[in-house]
């Protein structure tokens, strides 16, 4: 009990340090994603206190590291698992989409919704309606390859060829206009 002790005591005078720590390496994250993380952080120290015992000052480095360690790895789970779909780009400067920023988002949707039937005549016909889908679903809301291709039950390799052949044909398009 005297270790539990110890140890809340130790980490508890490190948890706005590592909130600090970890709003400079996810500035992107909400606060309370980041209170979250550190609390699951302390929860762990409280389950598994041998770990964190602070003995010598050594222990104590070795301590904070291991906490810190742990709140990065809850706050980039949470991240993962939301799958970052509440970063909107607005949101990154804090202002409303422009009109202008609207027209061109049109454009690209409708860019990509015109190549991408081209492309996609190179799959096979069993795999194009799940592909179709998860490669919108990747645009819409940024998910990563393997995410998408275990959700879909595709290759990761196809969407990625697909993300480059479309890029490409968006290019050309670009450039002859």
């Amino acid at each position: 009990m005297e270790e539990e002790e110890n140890v809340v005591s130790y980490l508890g005078d490190q948890t706005e340090p590592t909130v600090t720590w970890l709003r400079g390496k996810f500035p992107f994250a909400g606060a309370e994603a980041v209170e979250d993380a550190v609390q699951d952080a302390l929860l762990h120290a409280l389950e598994n206190p041998n770990a964190y015992k602070p003995g010598s000052a050594g222990d104590r480095v070795d301590a904070r590291r291991l906490f810190r360690t742990v709140a990065w790895r809850a706050l980039r789970g949470q991240l993962r698992r939301k799958g970052n779909r509440t970063i909107q780009l607005n949101e990154l400067d804090g202002a409303a989409p422009s009109q202008l920023d609207l027209v061109l988002a049109q454009e690209l949707q409708e860019l990509v919704q015109a190549s991408l039937p081209s492309v996609l005549a190179k799959f096979g016909e069993a795999k194009r309606s799940s592909l179709q889908q998860a490669f919108v679903e990747k645009l819409r809301w940024l998910d990563g390859d393997a995410a998408l291709a275990r959700r879909y039950g595709v290759r990761r390799e196809y969407l990625g060829a697909i993300r480059r052949q479309v890029g490409e044909l968006i290019k050309r398009q670009g450039s002859a206009e």
